[in-house]
């Protein structure tokens, strides 16, 4: 015999000494059934089972002519309030769980654009560059002038730089494409004059600069050098500006590339670690083809804006939820400063 539920009723036996009080007793409840009792009133019928309480005297006769052995079910109502409560619990913890991952993956793709950005500085001051051996570099008419030679089987010849050098590295955002998702981001090797003892190149606007990439117009034949990157988990770039000053009040100025430029004055140098200069690029903007941007950035960036003193700010939204990171490079005078903060708002 086990403990169970019953719908009890039927006569309420109390005994003092030898005076027995009959009444009517119905009750829900949960009973300890004692075997020992039930062994002991074998006399019993065989329709009614002796339950005892805690109370000392007290025996409890219970019919269990219909409800006998019977558990009491839910009804239609019960079943389904407690399918929606489960219902909703599980809901909940699905979409807390569901939240929490969608953060996890945004901390890591904005982490990981982070990261690679600070890569390309890291290259660029340590003079790290992609190069095929086919490539030439000259001067033609006070400009530079990128192309290839062709090497054939048994032939040492191979690309040559007249007059010019690598001087940076720029990277261009928010890369329209024909294949939109994930968003991309293009890493372009740039090129331009060196000089000589007799005209020495002194600043960005005398060394001609030009991305080693394919572009519009004149420059559709360079060679493609440029590293195609993609942001990670529907990461996208929301805005991308730069500030002349480092106050909030300062305007933002919208553009779409930003170059990280050896020091000209470094570049003759025999140290291996090189002063990294952060330049904005106006005149270029987001959402264009890797043409159209490679064109914008040969046309402005000699007078681009070397080291703003608010920095280049790119933001970037998560693919998954309103959570966004506001990317900082170069603020407050610290050029190779790579900063993310992460914010609801990104303005």
């Amino acid at each position: 015999m086990t403990a169970s539920k019953y719908y009890a009723y039927g006569i309420l036996v109390t005994m003092k000494g030898s005076v027995f009080t009959a009444a009517p007793w119905g009750h829900w409840g949960s009973y300890k059934a004692l075997d020992a009792v039930h062994q002991l009133l074998t006399s019993c019928s065989s329709y009614y089972l002796i339950l005892c309480s805690a109370q000392p005297y007290v025996v409890y006769s219970i019919n269990l002519d219909y409800y006998d052995n019977q558990e009491r079910g839910f009804t239609i109502v019960e079943t389904l309030i407690v399918l929606s409560v489960t219902s909703a619990l599980f809901l909940g913890a699905a979409t807390f769980i569901s939240g929490r991952q969608n953060n996890t993956q945004f901390q890591q793709a904005s982490r990981e654009v982070q990261s690679q950005i600070q890569a390309v500085m890291n290259e660029v001051a340590s003079g790290q560059y992609q190069t095929t051996g086919s490539l030439r570099c000259r001067q033609t008419g006070g400009g530079v002038k990128l192309d290839t030679v062709s090497v054939g089987p048994g032939t040492s010849t191979q690309g040559r730089n007249q007059s010019c050098m690598y001087l940076g590295k720029v990277l261009q955002f928010a890369v329209h494409s024909t294949d939109p998702d994930p968003e991309q981001f293009i890493v372009y090797p740039l090129a331009g004059l060196s000089g000589s003892d007799a005209s020495p190149v002194l600043n960005l606007l005398a060394a001609r600069p030009k991305v080693v990439a394919p572009a519009l117009g004149a420059d559709a034949g360079n060679p493609a050098m440029h590293d195609t990157k993609r942001l990670l988990n529907g990461l996208k770039v929301t805005k991308m500006y730069y500030r002349t000053c480092d106050t909030a009040a300062c305007p933002k100025v919208e553009i779409g590339a930003v170059g990280f430029v050896s020091s000209i004055s470094s570049l003759g140098s025999a140290d291996s670690s090189q002063q990294v200069n952060v330049v904005a690029i106006p005149g270029t903007s987001r959402n264009q083809t890797q043409q159209v941007g490679a064109g914008q950035i040969n046309a402005n960036i000699a007078a681009g804006v070397v080291n703003p003193a608010g920095g280049v700010s790119i933001c970037f939204q998560s693919g998954t939820n309103d959570l966004f990171s506001l990317v900082t490079i170069g603020a407050a005078g610290r050029q190779s400063a790579v900063d993310i903060v992460t914010k609801t708002v990104c303005s």
